[in-house]
């Protein structure tokens, strides 16, 4: 994994002194990027919101069994998969209950085929 400190570095050089709004795919992973964020460049550059899309581990589980069929890939084998969504959860739970205390978290909850606010 690449160090917090050199994410945080990387996106602030890329967004300082823009006046757009940028979407940050798949940050923050976790609380010390939340901490490096703030340490780094929280009174420079405001994280506005989290988009959280909450799906059902077993939707998931499918989804990546079908990937796996097609691509091969073995990281998509289901006991790999569980583990990877065990992770994922315990290290986005607190960053999701963070952004919700400030009322910076919209939760999308995601079916099968539909997507609800």
């Amino acid at each position: 994994m690449v160090p917090s400190e050199t994410v945080v570095k990387l996106i602030q050089a890329q967004i300082t002194n823009s006046k757009d709004i940028y979407l940050i795919e798949g940050f923050p992973k976790n609380m010390e990027n939340i901490e490096t964020w703030e340490k780094v460049c929280g009174k420079e550059l405001n994280l506005l919101k989290l988009l959280y899309f909450h799906c059902q581990t077993h939707i998931l589980i499918e989804r990546l069994q079908k990937r796996q069929h097609k691509s091969g890939r073995s990281d998509d084998a289901p006991e790999i998969v569980v583990k990877r969504l065990e992770t994922y959860k315990s290290e986005t739970r607190a960053i999701v209950q963070h952004f919700d205390n400030l009322h910076k978290c919209i939760i999308y909850k995601l079916t099968r085929f539909t997507c609800k606010q």
